[in-house]
């Protein structure tokens, strides 16, 4: 009786694990299957999410990405952050890392805040500190990405596992891990900033795969919470169907948000920013 339960259980598991991959590949697929340019797939699936100002966002060869540099700075680093940490055998950290790596990365909230403010004086036309530039947005967005990445895998790990699964060792392992991830930023910063056209599909899917990616960590805990299931999961295989339900609604996000401000724009007849 014991063993059938078990052999049940193992093979719901593996369900939710083989929905969460299908998922993933329909996603992807359905992505790359509408038959419009990438252009105006990205920047539609990304639009509830960014102002898009073109003046704002990097361009190639008459097409630009669907963030815009600051944008694209935060979800870039942040899907570069949680792969980084997934890749390097963190999946069951949930401790705090050391204060000066901490104060190092919350300092990028700071230096947005600055550059932002700056920014939004320099478009209203009042006196600024300096003149905005579009790498710098990226620079503060990918600063801030990467404690974005930090503090939300911290979060889900907390409330996913179990007391007895989980660690409490440090997410980073110290300077060694700031190092890879500015070098990851700095490099993805690079491609986002060279203008050649042959990149501009990838570097497209990446940020749409990004801001699902945020979303659906930021969604996982919320499932988990929802179901009375926190701190209950012991192996990866058991993340199959939270993991699933986490995707779908990080994807319904996407779209209601991105409908609804078309709409808006549409009832309110809103000119499109430069």
């Amino acid at each position: 009786m014991v063993a059938d339960v078990s052999h049940r259980a193992a093979r719901g598991q593996k369900a939710g694990a083989v929905t969460f991959a299908v998922l993933v590949l329909v996603f992807i697929t359905a992505f790359l299957a509408l038959p419009w340019p990438v252009e105006e797939k990205s920047l539609a699936a990304l639009h509830g999410l960014c102002a898009q100002r073109p003046s704002h966002s990097f361009w190639f060869a008459g097409s630009r990405l669907p963030f815009d540099a600051r944008m694209t700075g935060i979800y870039g680093a942040f899907l570069l952050t949680t792969g980084y940490l997934a890749i390097a055998g963190r999946l069951r950290r949930a401790g705090v890392p050391a204060f000066p790596a901490l104060a190092l990365l919350a300092a990028g909230v700071l230096a947005l805040g600055v550059d932002g403010v700056n920014s939004l004086l320099h478009d209203l036309r009042l006196p600024a500190l300096y003149e905005p530039r579009n790498w710098l947005r990226f620079v503060t967005g990918a600063w801030t990405g990467t404690l974005l990445g930090v503090v939300l895998w911290m979060a889900a790990n907390a409330v996913v596992w179990r007391p007895g699964a989980l660690t409490h060792r440090s997410v980073l392992d110290g300077p060694r891990d700031l190092l890879a991830l500015a070098l990851l930023s700095t490099a993805f910063g690079a491609l986002a900033m060279s203008g050649w056209r042959p990149l501009y599909g990838l570097l497209s899917l990446f940020l749409v795969l990004a801001a699902i990616t945020l979303l659906a960590l930021l969604a996982l805990p919320a499932v988990q919470l929802l179901r009375r299931r926190e701190q209950q999961i012991e192996s990866p295989v058991e993340l199959g169907w939270p993991a699933s339900a986490a995707l779908g609604l990080a994807g319904a996000f996407m779209a209601v948000a991105s409908l609804l401000r078309f709409l808006v724009e549409w009832i309110a007849r809103i000119p499109v920013l430069s």
